[in-house]
């Protein structure tokens, strides 16, 4: 299993351009001066027509190939005390159709000073332009370690949630 590690910054990062340029995801059209210009892309663009390969997410920002582990670790601010933070992701080799669309399963874990606070199953898939889409996510909460329940959970096409 190939393991990486990087700050969370970059995960900031990372989600925020994941559909930034093509190749790279998003759209990339000509701009006045006929330099690229990256389009946004948004929940209206959703297709789920437009996902041919369920396994192959090789977007440059949110690769997600099976079998590899991504460790993001840091710190934040909670209550007015900083705390140490790591999050794993995993990305499994399980597909699940979400509205429509066969879905890469990742399954992350989020640690708040080593202790775990949160469990999650999440759902992505690369569509014919680069860009990845989540496509619903399943947390699990913990409190002292003990299961506090799943208040977050969506799944596009299910009561209005929308893939993005």
């Amino acid at each position: 299993m190939r393991r990486l590690h990087l700050g969370l910054v970059v995960v900031a990062v990372a989600t925020l351009t994941a559909c930034g340029l093509r190749n790279g995801g998003g759209v990339e059209r000509q701009g006045p001066a006929g330099d690229s210009v990256a389009r946004v892309v948004t929940e209206k663009d959703f297709d789920h027509r437009n996902f041919p390969t369920p396994l192959q997410v090789d977007n440059r920002w949110w690769p997600l190939q099976p079998g590899t582990e991504f460790v993001y670790q840091g710190t934040a601010i909670e209550d007015d005390q900083r705390i140490r933070r790591r999050v794993e992701v995993t990305v499994s080799d399980l597909i699940k159709v979400v509205d429509g669309v066969p879905a890469v399963v990742i399954w992350e874990r989020d640690y708040n000073n080593d202790e775990l606070v949160e469990t999650e199953l999440a759902f992505f898939a690369q569509d014919d332009d680069g860009n990845v889409w989540n496509l619903g996510e399943y947390p699990e909460e913990f409190v002292d370690g003990v299961f506090e329940g799943a208040p977050n959970t969506w799944l596009s096409g299910i009561e209005d949630a929308r893939a993005g």
